[in-house]
C-alpha cells in the first residue's frame, strides 16, 4: 500500500532531526526572518451556498507577509508565518457600500466599508541552492485563516464598526521562489504561493458605540467549501 505524506510533516521531522544532531547542523542553524509584499487572487467559494464566490466579496488583496524561524544547515528553513491581507472590495461589494454610505449621508452620518484577511501557521522550505549566485527554493505550510469585513458608521460624536468574520483551517499552502543574495545576510526576490484552505464558522462583532447593538453569536458552517489563494510577490529575508 503506498503512503502519502503531507511536505510539512516531512519538513517538521527533517528540522527536529537536524536540531538534535549534536554535529554540524546544530552549529550552522541561524535564526532567519524576512517580509513579503505582493498581491493575491482569490478562487473558490467561501461557503457552498448559490453565488458565494470568494470574488464576489474581494476582487484581491494586498499581503503583508513575514516569516520567522530556523535556517538549518543552509538547506533546511522550520519556523512561522504571518500574514495580515488588505482585502480589496468587489466592484458589486464597492456599489453596496457606495449606497450605504448615500443613505447614511441624508442622516448626517458617514460610512465607509473595509476588510482582511489573517493567515498565520508553520512552515517549511527548503533551499536547492544555498551557495549559489542564486538559490531557488520550495515549500510547504499549514496554519489556519479568518477573513472579515467591517462596516463602519461616523457622527461628529462617536464611530461604530460592524464586522462580520469567517474563519477555519489552512489544509495546505505550497510555495515555490528565489533568493538573489544582496549582501552576506541578506536575500531577495520573487516567489509565489498558492493555498488551500475551508472555512468552517462565522462569527460578527461590534466595536465602538455599540449601545443598543444585538448581534447574534458564532455559528457553524453547515455548507462547506473549498477555497483558494494565488499570491505572487517579493520575498526578502535576513539571518542573524
Amino acid at each position: 500500500m503506498k503512503r502519502s505524506y503531507h511536505p510539512w510533516l516531512v519538513g517538521a521531522a527533517v528540522g527536529v532531526w537536524l536540531l538534535s544532531n549534536p554535529g554540524n547542523a546544530r552549529a550552522d542553524a541561524k535564526f532567519e526572518f524576512g517580509p513579503r509584499l505582493g498581491y493575491a487572487l482569490p478562487f473558490g467559494d467561501a461557503t457552498s451556498a448559490s453565488g458565494d464566490e470568494l470574488k464576489h466579496t474581494f476582487k484581491g488583496q494586498v499581503p503583508i507577509w513575514l516569516d520567522a524561524g530556523a535556517r538549518i544547515a543552509e538547506r533546511f528553513f522550520v519556523g512561522a508565518y504571518l500574514d495580515y491581507n488588505v482585502a480589496i472590495l468587489s466592484s458589486q461589494l464597492s456599489k453596496v457600500c457606495d449606497a450605504i454610505d448615500a443613505s447614511a449621508s441624508a442622516y448626517g452620518v458617514s460610512a465607509s466599508c473595509s476588510g482582511h484577511d489573517v493567515r498565520f501557521g508553520g512552515e517549511f522550505l527548503f533551499h536547492l541552492l544555498p551557495k549559489g549566485p542564486v538559490d531557488p527554493w520550495v515549500g510547504a505550510g499549514i496554519g489556519y485563516e479568518w477573513l472579515a469585513f467591517s462596516v463602519t458608521q461616523e457622527t461628529p460624536s462617536a464611530a461604530t464598526t460592524l464586522s462580520a468574520g469567517i474563519h477555519g483551517f489552512e489544509f495546505t499552502n505550497l510555495q515555490l521562489g528565489l533568493d538573489i543574495p544582496v549582501g552576506r545576510d541578506m536575500a531577495i526576490g520573487p516567489f509565489l504561493a498558492f493555498t488551500l484552505a475551508e472555512f468552517s464558522r462565522t462569527t460578527v462583532d461590534c466595536s465602538g458605540d455599540c449601545t443598543g447593538v444585538n448581534l447574534p453569536g458564532g455559528a457553524d458552517i453547515s455548507q462547506n467549501a473549498l477555497h483558494e489563494w494565488l499570491f505572487l510577490g517579493a520575498r526578502a529575508t535576513f539571518e542573524l
